[in-house]
C-alpha cells in the first residue's frame, strides 16, 4: 500500500517568502533595488530549501509509515508472526476499553486473536491519509465485520458490525514501541450484544 503525504504547507512557504520580500523592499533604498530582485530570488530558494524536509527525515517518516502499514496488514490477517516482526516485545499498548496501558506484545496479540475468533472476517480500513511526524504515525480507521450467530433452533443470522476510531503509533528502529487505540467501546459492545 503506497500512501503519500505532504510534509510542509505550501501556504506557509509562500507566506514566508512574501513576508521576506516585503521586508526587503521596505528596508532597501532605491539605489539597491536591482540587487533586491536577486536577493528576493535567493530568499525564495532558501525558503524552499528550509521548508522542505531533509532526505533522511523523509526516509524516517516513510519508514515509520511502512512499519504501521505492515502492522495493519498483519492485524487484518491475524498473523502473530507478522505482528511480532513490527511490534517491539516491550511495546506500551493503550486501548480505551482498558483502564490503564499494558506493556508487552502479548497485549496486542491477545486483542487481535480475540477479535479474530469472535469476528473472523474483521478488517481495519484507513478512512483518511495517515499523519506522520518523525517517529509518530496517527491513523483514522473503520472497523468492520459480519457477526454470525446461531439461535436456539439452529437458524443462522448475520449482522454487520461497524465503528470508527483512531490509533497513534511510535516507531523506533523499525518496531512499534507505543500503540494506542481510541474508539467508542460502548458502541462496539452494543453491536455485539445478541
Amino acid at each position: 500500500m503506497l500512501i503519500t503525504y505532504q510534509t510542509c504547507s505550501p501556504h506557509f512557504s509562500s507566506m514566508f517568502v512574501n513576508a521576506n520580500r516585503y521586508a526587503m523592499n521596505q528596508t532597501l533604498t532605491s539605489a539597491y533595488r536591482p540587487n533586491a530582485r536577486f536577493l528576493s530570488a535567493a530568499l525564495v530558494v532558501l525558503a524552499l530549501q528550509f521548508s522542505s524536509v531533509p532526505a533522511h527525515a523523509r526516509d524516517a517518516n516513510a519508514g515509520s509509515l511502512e512499519v504501521v502499514e505492515r502492522y495493519l496488514a498483519a492485524w487484518n490477517s491475524d498473523s502473530a508472526d507478522e505482528l511480532s516482526k513490527v511490534v517491539d516485545a516491550q511495546v506500551e499498548y493503550f486501548n480505551t476499553s482498558n483502564a490503564a496501558p499494558h506493556r508487552g506484545i502479548q497485549s496486542i496479540l491477545e486483542v487481535s486473536h480475540f477479535l479474530s475468533k469472535l469476528l473472523p472476517n474483521r478488517k481495519l480500513v484507513l478512512r483518511s491519509r495517515p499523519v506522520v511526524e518523525k517517529d509518530t504515525v496517527a491513523i483514522e480507521w473503520e472497523f468492520s465485520a459480519i457477526q454470525v450467530t446461531m439461535n436456539g433452533s439452529g437458524e443462522r443470522s448475520e449482522r454487520p458490525i461497524k465503528f470508527q476510531g483512531a490509533s497513534i503509533f511510535r516507531v523506533n528502529q523499525g518496531k512499534i514501541t507505543y500503540a494506542s487505540d481510541y474508539y467508542n467501546s460502548a458502541s462496539m459492545r452494543e453491536q455485539l450484544e445478541p
